[in-house]
């Protein structure tokens, strides 16, 4: 499609889009009759027939046809010029470019606008969201199932928040593996302003996108609704920490809707930032331990090996916290003892032993008799 012709194709989209009652799952069903939006707005009369009662009802009884043409185009030459005007780019759910896992959902939004590269979402992607509160464990989870995904080949889908979003599309960008951000603004728009950098970051290696304009402000009713876009672009949704009333339990519902996969990390009975998980899990979620969970699941073939070499995990030990370290060696063993931990991180003893009541007190470990210690199931 020419430039010109596709100015006139998202022209005609944001005509249907102005036509209040006419959502993402109307416009979609125009799609199923029509070859493109701008030969179904020509056809306008027919097209409003094929709308639900309630959507249309008020324009076909109570207002004139013409004047809901008018008032619609009005509203789309806006729209259009702003657009055009923005550093932003469009992709039609009309368009072969349109990422086809997106196209598979009940209401796919008729137009993405996007910063970064598109073609991220040929990849077979899964999506990973959780607290913006995270535990250590929680982060080291996040890190790992992140990074390890990533060398698999999947690109790794997270909404930017902070939390364990900004830490799965950090860790992704480490390994120099694919990310998408879905905002719920628009994709012009900073926010969070504590990810702005790593914003950046995904632009020059990633893919951001949003359903809204350019310049939308971001506002806490559009970031449910952007969720089924994490979990429409997706294989399946990774829960890695969530509460009772987290967002990330909104995106495994769409996840389930939408016929996809749905992992969650288990904590314990104790820890509330876990409720939510643990809440998945008993609903049906698979529970995982790690990559080799949500491999096994999806029946994916392994493409390169899971565990890093020695080399690379000694750097990124440097990196990590105290808490990350140690959760990180009881991972490897089924228990360690007191003695063996100060040994291994090389750390004062009384630091090690006030941040072990820590874990312990958080239900991140648990101490057994003898002054071992391990990971609490």
């Amino acid at each position: 499609m020419n430039p010109k012709d596709r100015i006139k194709e998202l022209f005609a989209a944001q005509c249907f889009l102005a036509i209040k009652g006419t959502g993402p799952a109307s416009i979609k069903r125009i799609l199923d009759f029509y070859p493109n939006f701008s030969s179904a707005w020509q056809d306008l009369k027919n097209v409003l027939q094929l709308l639900p009662k309630q959507s249309t009802k008020r324009f076909l009884m109570d207002v004139p046809l013409a004047k809901v043409k008018a008032q619609s185009e009005s509203k789309a030459r806006i729209c259009v010029n702003k657009i055009l005007k923005s550093n932003v780019y469009f992709v039609l759910l009309s368009e072969p470019s349109y990422p086809l896992s997106l196209k598979e959902i009940a209401t796919p939004p008729p137009v993405l606008y996007y910063q970064g590269n598109l073609s991220v979402t040929q990849k077979p992607c899964l999506a990973i969201v959780g607290t913006r509160n995270p535990t250590p464990y929680g982060i080291s989870m996040a890190k790992e199932l992140a990074t390890d995904l990533s060398r698999q080949g999947f690109c790794i889908v997270s909404g930017l928040a902070l939390g364990i979003d900004a830490i799965s599309h950090q860790a992704v960008l480490e390994v120099k593996g694919s990310t998408i951000a879905v905002v719920g603004c628009g994709v012009d728009v900073i926010y969070p302003y504590q990810n702005s950098l790593l914003r950046e970051k995904i632009l020059h290696h990633g893919l951001i996108i949003s359903e809204y304009l350019p310049g939308t402000p971001p506002e806490s009713h559009r970031f449910p609704q952007r969720n089924r876009i994490i979990s429409g672009l997706s294989l399946g949704v990774i829960v890695v920490e969530a509460g009772v009333k987290s967002g990330a339990l909104i995106t495994a519902k769409f996840a389930l809707e939408q016929n996809r996969e749905v992992f969650t990390v288990p904590g314990t009975a104790k820890m509330k930032t876990f409720a939510g998980c643990n809440a998945l899990i008993k609903q049906g979620a698979c529970l995982i331990q790690g990559v080799e969970d949500v491999l096994d699941e999806l029946s994916w073939t392994r493409k390169n090996p899971i565990k890093i070499n020695q080399k690379q995990e000694k750097q990124n030990q440097s990196h990590l916290t105290l808490e990350d370290k140690i959760c990180a060696l009881l991972k490897q063993m089924d228990k360690l003892h007191l003695e063996e931990l100060k040994a291994k991180i090389n750390v004062d003893i009384n630091l090690l032993s006030s941040t072990l009541l820590q874990m312990e007190v958080q239900g991140i470990i648990t101490r057994l008799p003898g002054m071992f210690y391990q990971l609490t199931n």
